[in-house]
């Protein structure tokens, strides 16, 4: 159950999150500080909840839960580095932005994965298997 809300709470987070970072990104809304600090907001919410599923999923698919700790963190310093490399780049600003991104459609994949495949003691027969036209996995 807790699992279902933290999820919940994390795509109600993350939809904004990317909309309003792919708006700053194209140029149609101006990053003030207010607008910024609702997205730093609402990103640190997904990666706390990023977090939460990964700890909460680790007995059962540790590679996974390691994988979207990872990526997540990776994902939090690009974001908040992001300033530093137009700084030092200024040309390649749009690349650090684009990984940012990536990071954290990855990290969100692998949560929706994490959630969504089952343990290979809940799985369930397939219809051939039902039949009888293929055997059971054991």
């Amino acid at each position: 159950m807790h699992v279902r809300v933290i999820s919940l709470i994390l795509r109600f987070c993350a939809i904004p999150a990317l909309i309003l970072g792919i708006l700053f990104w194209i140029g149609l809304v101006v990053p003030t500080n207010a607008l910024l600090s609702i997205h730093m907001l609402l990103g640190i919410l997904v990666m706390l909840g990023l977090w939460m599923m990964s700890i909460a999923h680790f007995k059962s698919k540790p590679g996974l839960a390691i994988s979207i700790l990872l990526l997540s963190l990776i994902a939090i310093i690009f974001g908040i580095t992001q300033e530093n490399f137009f700084v030092l780049a200024p040309s390649l600003i749009w690349l650090i932005k684009l990984i940012h991104l990536l990071l954290v459609f990855g990290a969100l994949t692998l949560c929706n994965m994490l959630t969504r495949s089952p343990h290979p003691t809940e799985r369930k027969t397939t219809f051939l298997q039902q039949k009888k036209i293929l055997p059971q996995d054991n």
